[in-house]
């Protein structure tokens, strides 16, 4: 596991996450909960440091994001709208089929679980 102990928000998530018996359980919980609404490929944590922007860029399919440890300085923009996706129990449906990014002004490490929808690619 990677340590982010300098953000205690972070280390609180990472301790909740290690207390329980089998780890690898809370990822699983979430992936057969997602999947039973919906048609899941992969799924990952990932985090985002302070002070950080992404590229604009595009990815090949919808995503889910769910976002656990966040702050109001966290903006996520999908073709050139901007929102913030607040960490509290949702669920947010995105088309990474468009340009977008994401970029943390804010003091507070982001981390969330992103799992690609597996639906069929759109040809035309």
């Amino acid at each position: 596991m990677i340590s982010l102990q300098q953000d205690p928000d972070v280390a609180l998530v990472e301790r909740r996450i290690a207390s329980r018996p089998d780890s690898r359980s809370v990822a699983e919980d979430v992936h057969r909960e997602l999947s039973l609404r919906f048609p899941i490929g992969r799924m990952r944590v990932q985090s985002k440091g302070l002070y950080n922007c992404n590229s604009w860029h595009r990815d090949p399919e919808s995503r889910l994001h769910i976002p656990i440890v966040t702050n109001p300085g966290l903006l996520f923009v999908v073709n050139h709208h901007v929102t913030h996706l607040p960490a509290d129990g949702s669920v947010y449906f995105t088309d990474m089929r468009g340009y977008h990014t994401d970029l943390n002004g804010g003091e507070k490490r982001r981390v969330l679980i992103v799992a690609a929808l597996a639906y069929p690619p759109v040809t035309s």
